[in-house]
Protein backbone atom coordinates (compact mmCIF):
# COMPACT_ATOMS: atom_id res chain seq x y z
CA UNK A 1 0.00 0.00 0.00
CA UNK A 2 3.14 2.56 0.61
CA UNK A 3 3.76 2.62 -3.15
CA UNK A 4 0.35 3.55 -3.83
CA UNK A 5 -0.01 6.17 -1.33
CA UNK A 6 2.85 7.35 -2.71
CA UNK A 7 1.75 7.21 -6.26
CA UNK A 8 -1.25 9.22 -5.54
CA UNK A 9 0.37 12.20 -3.34
CA UNK A 10 2.63 12.36 -6.70
CA UNK A 11 -0.19 12.77 -8.72
CA UNK A 12 -1.92 15.57 -6.31
CA UNK A 13 1.49 17.04 -6.17
CA UNK A 14 1.92 17.28 -10.00
CA UNK A 15 -1.36 18.36 -10.49
CA UNK A 16 -0.94 21.66 -7.79
CA UNK A 17 2.64 21.98 -9.12
CA UNK A 18 1.49 22.50 -12.94
CA UNK A 19 -2.06 24.46 -11.15
CA UNK A 20 -4.51 22.65 -12.54
CA UNK A 21 -8.05 22.64 -10.72
CA UNK A 22 -10.06 19.98 -10.71
CA UNK A 23 -12.66 21.42 -12.73
CA UNK A 24 -9.94 21.67 -15.55
CA UNK A 25 -8.94 18.05 -14.46
CA UNK A 26 -12.65 16.77 -15.32
CA UNK A 27 -12.72 18.90 -17.99
CA UNK A 28 -9.50 17.18 -19.66
CA UNK A 29 -9.91 13.74 -18.93
CA UNK A 30 -13.76 13.45 -18.50
CA UNK A 31 -13.17 11.63 -15.22
CA UNK A 32 -15.80 12.17 -12.28
CA UNK A 33 -14.41 15.12 -10.10
CA UNK A 34 -15.20 12.58 -6.55
CA UNK A 35 -12.75 9.72 -8.51
CA UNK A 36 -10.20 12.39 -9.11
CA UNK A 37 -10.10 13.20 -5.25
CA UNK A 38 -10.49 9.58 -4.16
CA UNK A 39 -7.17 8.93 -6.43
CA UNK A 40 -5.68 11.70 -4.87
CA UNK A 41 -6.37 10.93 -1.18
CA UNK A 42 -5.35 7.20 -1.89
CA UNK A 43 -9.31 6.33 -0.81
CA UNK A 44 -8.97 3.68 -3.88
CA UNK A 45 -11.89 1.66 -1.94
CA UNK A 46 -14.72 4.00 -2.68
CA UNK A 47 -13.52 3.27 -6.98
CA UNK A 48 -15.00 0.31 -8.55
CA UNK A 49 -11.65 -2.43 -8.83
CA UNK A 50 -12.79 -2.77 -12.22
CA UNK A 51 -11.77 0.50 -13.50
CA UNK A 52 -9.32 2.09 -10.88
CA UNK A 53 -6.29 1.11 -12.74
CA UNK A 54 -7.41 2.53 -16.09
CA UNK A 55 -8.34 5.83 -13.95
CA UNK A 56 -5.23 6.10 -12.61
CA UNK A 57 -3.58 5.55 -15.64
CA UNK A 58 -5.65 8.54 -17.59
CA UNK A 59 -5.01 10.86 -14.54
CA UNK A 60 -1.49 9.84 -14.43
CA UNK A 61 -1.11 9.95 -18.23
CA UNK A 62 -2.33 13.74 -18.09
CA UNK A 63 -0.23 15.27 -15.80
CA UNK A 64 2.67 13.48 -17.42
CA UNK A 65 3.48 10.79 -14.36
CA UNK A 66 5.26 7.86 -15.22
CA UNK A 67 4.10 4.87 -13.69
CA UNK A 68 5.67 2.25 -15.02
CA UNK A 69 4.82 -1.31 -13.95
CA UNK A 70 3.69 -0.08 -10.17
CA UNK A 71 -0.09 -0.61 -10.98
CA UNK A 72 1.01 -4.12 -12.31
CA UNK A 73 2.75 -5.16 -9.34
CA UNK A 74 0.23 -3.82 -7.07
CA UNK A 75 -2.91 -5.05 -8.89
CA UNK A 76 -1.79 -8.32 -10.95
CA UNK A 77 -4.94 -10.70 -9.64
CA UNK A 78 -6.98 -8.11 -10.39
CA UNK A 79 -5.70 -7.69 -13.95
CA UNK A 80 -6.15 -12.05 -14.23
CA UNK A 81 -9.41 -11.67 -13.14
CA UNK A 82 -10.58 -9.41 -16.24
CA UNK A 83 -8.21 -11.30 -18.98
CA UNK A 84 -10.26 -14.21 -17.67
CA UNK A 85 -13.59 -12.38 -17.36
CA UNK A 86 -13.48 -11.03 -21.02
CA UNK A 87 -12.30 -14.76 -22.34
CA UNK A 88 -15.23 -16.26 -20.98
CA UNK A 89 -17.25 -13.14 -22.22
CA UNK A 90 -15.67 -13.76 -25.62
CA UNK A 91 -16.34 -17.57 -25.27
CA UNK A 92 -19.99 -17.13 -24.24
CA UNK A 93 -20.38 -14.48 -27.10
CA UNK A 94 -18.94 -16.73 -29.46
CA UNK A 95 -20.83 -19.78 -28.33
CA UNK A 96 -24.05 -18.10 -28.66
CA UNK A 97 -23.42 -16.53 -32.70
CA UNK A 98 -22.46 -20.12 -32.99
CA UNK A 99 -26.03 -21.44 -31.72
CA UNK A 100 -27.47 -18.54 -33.59
CA UNK A 101 -25.87 -19.09 -37.02
CA UNK A 102 -26.73 -23.01 -36.60
CA UNK A 103 -30.01 -22.07 -36.02
CA UNK A 104 -30.62 -19.82 -39.27
CA UNK A 105 -28.45 -22.41 -41.55
CA UNK A 106 -31.32 -25.09 -40.01
CA UNK A 107 -34.44 -22.92 -40.76
CA UNK A 108 -33.16 -22.19 -44.24
CA UNK A 109 -32.37 -26.07 -44.59
CA UNK A 110 -35.95 -26.90 -43.45
CA UNK A 111 -37.12 -24.38 -46.06
CA UNK A 112 -35.43 -25.54 -48.99
CA UNK A 113 -36.38 -28.87 -48.37
CA UNK A 114 -40.15 -27.35 -47.69
CA UNK A 115 -40.22 -25.62 -50.59
CA UNK A 116 -38.67 -28.32 -52.83
CA UNK A 117 -41.43 -30.55 -52.02
CA UNK A 118 -43.93 -27.94 -53.45
CA UNK A 119 -41.81 -27.16 -56.31
CA UNK A 120 -41.74 -31.13 -57.43
CA UNK A 121 -45.16 -31.34 -56.21
CA UNK A 122 -46.57 -28.68 -58.39
CA UNK A 123 -44.01 -30.31 -61.69
CA UNK A 124 -45.38 -33.13 -61.37
CA UNK A 125 -49.29 -32.41 -61.31
CA UNK A 126 -48.29 -30.13 -64.36
CA UNK A 127 -46.93 -32.97 -66.34
CA UNK A 128 -50.77 -34.24 -66.50
CA UNK A 129 -51.56 -31.45 -69.18
CA UNK A 130 -55.15 -30.80 -69.51
CA UNK A 131 -55.34 -30.60 -72.78
CA UNK A 132 -59.22 -28.69 -73.60
CA UNK A 133 -60.32 -29.07 -76.94
CA UNK A 134 -62.84 -26.17 -78.54
CA UNK A 135 -65.04 -27.39 -81.84
CA UNK A 136 -63.50 -26.31 -85.32
CA UNK A 137 -65.67 -22.93 -86.69
CA UNK A 138 -62.97 -21.78 -88.64
CA UNK A 139 -63.44 -23.27 -92.64
CA UNK A 140 -60.62 -24.95 -93.95
CA UNK A 141 -59.76 -22.84 -96.30
CA UNK A 142 -59.87 -19.54 -94.97
CA UNK A 143 -56.82 -17.31 -93.12
CA UNK A 144 -56.80 -17.34 -89.29
CA UNK A 145 -57.39 -13.71 -87.75
CA UNK A 146 -57.87 -13.20 -84.24
CA UNK A 147 -57.83 -10.16 -82.04
CA UNK A 148 -56.83 -9.67 -78.72
CA UNK A 149 -57.62 -7.10 -76.07
CA UNK A 150 -56.11 -6.87 -72.65
CA UNK A 151 -58.65 -6.62 -69.40
CA UNK A 152 -55.44 -6.64 -67.46
CA UNK A 153 -51.58 -6.25 -68.15
CA UNK A 154 -49.87 -8.87 -68.91
CA UNK A 155 -47.21 -10.47 -70.70
CA UNK A 156 -47.75 -12.50 -73.96
CA UNK A 157 -46.03 -14.16 -76.81
CA UNK A 158 -47.53 -14.94 -80.01
CA UNK A 159 -46.52 -17.38 -82.56
CA UNK A 160 -47.61 -16.98 -86.41
CA UNK A 161 -47.25 -20.32 -88.64
CA UNK A 162 -44.18 -21.33 -86.04
CA UNK A 163 -42.65 -17.50 -86.93
CA UNK A 164 -42.28 -15.53 -82.83
CA UNK A 165 -44.23 -12.30 -84.21
CA UNK A 166 -44.81 -10.91 -80.55
CA UNK A 167 -43.22 -11.42 -76.80
CA UNK A 168 -43.55 -8.43 -74.23
CA UNK A 169 -46.43 -6.86 -72.07
CA UNK A 170 -49.53 -5.62 -73.27
CA UNK A 171 -51.14 -3.11 -71.39
CA UNK A 172 -54.29 -2.81 -69.92
CA UNK A 173 -56.76 -1.19 -72.75
CA UNK A 174 -54.95 -2.46 -75.48
CA UNK A 175 -56.23 -4.23 -78.54
CA UNK A 176 -53.83 -6.14 -81.28
CA UNK A 177 -54.05 -8.36 -84.13
CA UNK A 178 -52.23 -11.09 -86.16
CA UNK A 179 -53.04 -13.50 -89.14
CA UNK A 180 -51.79 -16.55 -90.23
CA UNK A 181 -52.53 -19.01 -92.57
CA UNK A 182 -52.12 -23.00 -90.38
CA UNK A 183 -51.72 -21.97 -86.94
CA UNK A 184 -51.23 -19.18 -84.09
CA UNK A 185 -50.44 -19.97 -81.23
CA UNK A 186 -50.31 -17.92 -77.63
CA UNK A 187 -48.84 -17.76 -74.36
CA UNK A 188 -50.14 -15.52 -71.83
CA UNK A 189 -48.89 -15.12 -67.77
CA UNK A 190 -53.00 -14.28 -66.75
CA UNK A 191 -55.39 -15.99 -68.81
CA UNK A 192 -58.22 -14.05 -67.16
CA UNK A 193 -56.77 -11.20 -68.84
CA UNK A 194 -57.36 -11.52 -72.09
CA UNK A 195 -60.58 -11.76 -73.98
CA UNK A 196 -60.08 -13.53 -77.96
CA UNK A 197 -62.09 -12.95 -81.00
CA UNK A 198 -61.10 -15.37 -83.94
CA UNK A 199 -62.07 -14.83 -87.61
CA UNK A 200 -64.73 -12.26 -86.33
CA UNK A 201 -66.17 -14.78 -83.16
CA UNK A 202 -65.86 -13.82 -79.84
CA UNK A 203 -64.26 -16.68 -77.27
CA UNK A 204 -65.90 -17.21 -73.89
CA UNK A 205 -63.52 -16.77 -71.58
CA UNK A 206 -59.84 -19.12 -71.60
CA UNK A 207 -60.17 -19.33 -67.56
CA UNK A 208 -61.58 -17.56 -64.76
CA UNK A 209 -58.53 -17.99 -62.32
CA UNK A 210 -55.53 -15.62 -62.75
CA UNK A 211 -53.12 -18.35 -63.43
CA UNK A 212 -50.57 -18.35 -67.00
CA UNK A 213 -51.79 -20.33 -69.53
CA UNK A 214 -48.72 -22.27 -71.46
CA UNK A 215 -50.31 -22.43 -75.25
CA UNK A 216 -53.22 -22.00 -76.88
CA UNK A 217 -52.92 -22.96 -80.50
CA UNK A 218 -55.50 -21.72 -82.79
CA UNK A 219 -55.69 -23.63 -86.21
CA UNK A 220 -58.33 -24.17 -89.07
CA UNK A 221 -59.41 -27.39 -87.19
CA UNK A 222 -60.42 -25.29 -83.53
CA UNK A 223 -58.90 -24.46 -81.02
CA UNK A 224 -56.71 -26.43 -77.79
CA UNK A 225 -55.68 -25.36 -74.33
CA UNK A 226 -52.59 -26.48 -72.82
CA UNK A 227 -52.90 -25.00 -68.99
Amino acid sequence: MEKIEQLCAKLKEKRKKLKYTLEEVVEKTKLHPSVIKDIEETNLENINPTYLKGFIKIYASFLGVEVGDILEQLFPQESKEIVVEEKKKKISSFEFKRYVIFSFILIILVSLGYFSFRFFKNFILKKKITKTQRPSFIAKDSSLTISIFAKRTCFLKVKVDGDLFFEGVLEKGMQEGWQGVKEIELSVSDGSALLLEVNGKKLPPLTSLKKPIRSIKITPLGISVEK
